[in-house]
């Protein structure tokens, strides 16, 4: 399998083993309704596989979350631009993604203001007013 750009072999594995519950509650629910109302093997394979085609078609869109608690997270030194005021917490957009984010420290940002990750906790982000208009970090444009 081809992982998106930045994303570690232990992120799919994440990924996986915290999709198994779901996937395991999909499948005793069709258990349990094929005993009272049977259901052909069609079916039956057909909604499993939809289920496990939809992990495969998410995980490309959502694995930056599940990656969030190993180090060198790709997110950190970023720069993007606020939003929504940070007054302290709002949202800010990395290339083409929207993300919640708070001030680190005392302080506000103002909406359309450059900002840097510098650290992440789950889905939040936290941020400081960055000097650089253009985006820029380490010689790639985000987004």
């Amino acid at each position: 399998m081809i992982l998106p750009a930045g994303c570690r072999r232990q992120t799919l594995l994440r990924y996986i083993l915290l999709q198994l519950p779901g996937t395991a509650l999909l499948v005793l629910a069709l258990l349990i309704i094929d005993h009272f109302r049977p259901l052909l093997d069609r079916w039956f394979w057909g909604i499993i596989t939809l289920w496990l085609a939809k992990e495969a078609v998410l995980f490309p869109l959502t694995w930056r979350s599940y990656q969030a608690d190993l180090p060198d997270d790709p997110l950190i030194g970023r720069t993007g631009t606020s939003v929504t005021p940070l007054d302290p917490q709002g949202t800010v957009q990395l290339g083409h993604e929207l993300w919640q984010a708070r001030v680190t420290g005392d302080g506000n940002i103002s909406e359309g203001k450059p900002v840097r990750v510098t650290n992440r906790a789950g889905m939040l982000l936290e941020v400081t007013q960055s000097d650089r208009e253009d985006g820029k970090q380490n010689g790639h444009q985000d987004g």
